[in-house]
């Protein structure tokens, strides 16, 4: 791929002329020429793309593209809800994330799929709790955020369970991959921001839910992020 609506790509990071490329075409016509090279010879490709206009001045406000890009997704993600009620392939990371995506809209749309997958997740971790830091971290700021919205009393347990893991399985104030070792190597490893964090966070979600949470846990933790 040489061009993009005339626009070289190239450079250290090819998918930003490429994203300017593609947002120009969906402002304008949803045309989108590209510059291909294939062995020794150099074609044009003509693709159509969704026209969703331009970006207000002020985007994200008052600025209807990102509401519909919004819109898009979620009804993407409400599509891959299985019978069961997972969304997508079930408690697994990208999952627990298109869900929280999917509550972040509040679309009164998705409360029914919403609530058979906060029934599904929330007997899961009382159940067995996940034993991967960025898993439960995930969980923890779903099923929080769920109840803050909704006010449904059944994910309190849950949340509850996970607190209880995410506490005994803190090393020196955050999180590793998992609970059980801070110590060398990949799946181990040191302390993790990006796994930790999530999991301050859904600490600290859970207080603002009324739920006992280990204190000390959370003022360490507290501690260590700032």
């Amino acid at each position: 791929l040489l061009k993009a609506n005339e626009r070289h790509i190239g450079g250290d990071d090819p998918r930003v002329p490429l994203g300017q490329s593609l947002t120009e075409a969906e402002a304008k016509g949803g045309k989108l020429k590209l510059q291909v090279k294939r062995g020794e010879e150099i074609i044009e490709v003509f693709l159509t793309v969704p026209t969703l206009g331009s970006y207000a001045k002020d985007w994200p406000q008052n600025c209807d593209k990102p509401k519909a890009i919004i819109a898009a997704h979620a009804l993407h993600i409400h599509g891959l809800q299985t019978q069961e009620g997972w969304i997508g392939k079930g408690s697994g990371l990208e999952e627990v994330m298109g869900a929280i995506f999917l509550l972040s809209t509040k679309n009164p749309a998705y409360d029914k799929s919403l609530l058979r997958y906060a029934r599904l997740l929330a007997d899961s971790v009382k159940e067995k709790p996940s034993g991967s830091a960025w898993h439960l971290g995930y969980h923890l700021i779903f099923l929080s955020e769920y109840y803050l919205r909704t006010g449904k009393a059944f994910v309190l347990p849950a949340i509850k369970t996970a607190c209880k893991t995410a506490a005994e399985g803190q090393a020196a104030g955050a999180w590793g991959h998992g609970f059980s070792n801070v110590s060398v190597g990949y799946v181990q490893s040191g302390l993790m921001n990006s796994a930790g964090v999530t999991l301050f966070l859904g600490l600290t979600l859970a207080r603002e839910c009324g739920v006992t949470i280990h204190e000390e846990a959370w003022q360490r933790s507290l501690v260590f992020f700032y």
